[in-house]
């Protein structure tokens, strides 16, 4: 049987739509059959040193996803900018290190990533093992993003590097408390703690919203003992708007060595519990 089409009565993006829906992301005018082949076609750079422009990565399609950016030691490097368009992203398979293969995205030391304008969902399913969403590294900025957490989600980002909240972003709390859960706060968003890069250099782990259509969790400070340990890094809180769950850290484990910095000059927060870190009045400005 015979199919015609009139073409007058097409859509005037159809040859577009034609085009596109094979594919799940592009760069550019260049299509890619899945997103993780247009994050590898991406420019990288090398020896620690970040791309100075971005590549941005436009999401054709809701897909199923799970990736690192860049590579632990900092011998690969990547710049992204990753579009949603208005789709989902579900985190899976899951990345990570050998006996933690258990995140969603990493974005690893030295690279930057920039996500906007969709929605990432960790995935509840037992195989895919999401127990972490996204765990920054470096540099990771989420704008106009829903961050939802799966049934197994302990952190739905595990903060160790900036973060950047921007637009009309949300994170979930996770779902799940970690195995060493020490009754500091019910479920967390966001967990911050400072980072050595590569066991060479520690970082602040900071967290950065002037917007007051974000909307957050609770986010826990890490404050854990440095004897032995490299991570001489501060905890950076710089917020002037924004909707926050409660502040908190764990139970055990503090350190008032461990640097609670920043400015606090506005925003929403629930009611801080007896274990709260005491410094956050400080920060209020």
């Amino acid at each position: 049987m015979a199919i015609v089409i009139m073409i007058g009565l097409l859509p005037s993006n159809f040859s577009l739509l034609l085009a596109e829906s094979g594919y799940e992301a592009k760069i550019g005018g260049v299509y890619y059959a899945t997103l993780s082949d247009a994050i590898n076609a991406a420019p990288t750079g090398v020896n620690k040193v970040t791309p100075s422009e971005k590549t941005t990565v436009t999401l054709l399609k809701n897909v199923s996803c799970g990736f690192d950016v860049g590579k632990s030691d900092g011998s690969v490097t990547k710049n992204l900018d990753i579009d949603l368009s208005g789709y989902t992203l579900t985190l899976k398979p899951a990345v990570g290190s050998t006996g933690t293969v258990s995140n969603g995205i990493r974005v690893l030391a030295y690279s930057k990533l920039s996500i906007s304008d969709g929605t990432i969902v960790c995935p509840d399913g037992v195989d895919d093992n999401i127990k972490v969403g996204i765990a920054n590294y470096s540099e990771l900025t989420l704008n106009d993003v829903s961050v939802k957490s799966g049934a197994l989600t302990q952190y739905t980002i595990n903060n160790r590097g900036i973060l950047n909240l921007e637009g009309k972003t949300t994170v979930e709390n996770g779902k799940v408390n970690p195995e060493d859960y020490s009754d500091s706060v019910e479920f967390i968003a966001i967990t911050n703690d400072p980072y050595d890069l590569y066991y060479t250099e520690s970082c602040n782990a900071e967290i950065n919203c002037n917007s007051k259509d974000v909307t957050v969790g609770n986010i826990q400070i890490e404050r854990y003992s440095l004897s032995g340990r490299l991570e001489k890094g501060s905890n950076v809180l710089n917020i002037s708007a924004g909707t926050f769950g409660e502040i908190a850290v764990p139970a055990d484990g503090a350190d008032e060595n461990v640097l609670v910095e920043g400015n606090i000059t506005g925003g929403v927060f629930e009611v801080s519990s007896a274990k709260a870190f005491d410094s956050i009045l400080d920060l209020v400005k």
